[in-house]
């Protein structure tokens, strides 16, 4: 049985994205978004960033390698990956990824927006 599995993100893209293509043919694209919250705290309005590694494959990849422009806004719906490895030394990491099922570009910077709910 799957579990519910559900992320939406939007933020700016921080740079460039990479394509690779697997051994397949398969386009798989790579960037990252900075995604920004804001909320109260003791002294005043606190900006808390957060980035997050997106995937997109085959035709979505190709789609957010030609968009996926340095400070463009991007709404990414998908789901969560963990990559899981072991370091040399025995040391175990992960590292938990975007992997896109749909995004949406705007070319245009997104105004800040602030809630004051927190």
């Amino acid at each position: 049985m799957n579990y519910l599995n559900m992320v939406i993100v939007e933020g700016n893209v921080t740079k460039s994205p990479t394509i690779t293509l697997t051994r397949k043919g398969d386009a798989v694209c790579i960037f990252t978004i900075a995604s920004n919250r804001f909320h109260k705290g003791r002294e005043g309005l606190v900006t808390e960033t957060s980035l997050f590694q997106v995937e997109a494959w085959l035709d979505l990849g190709k789609k957010c390698y030609d968009l996926a422009k340095k400070g463009v806004i991007c709404r990414i719906q998908g789901r969560l990956r963990q990559n899981c490895w072991e370091r040399p030394n025995g040391e175990m990491c992960s590292k938990i990824i975007i992997v896109a099922d749909r995004v949406e570009f705007r070319a245009e910077k997104k105004e800040e927006s602030h809630n004051d709910r927190d």
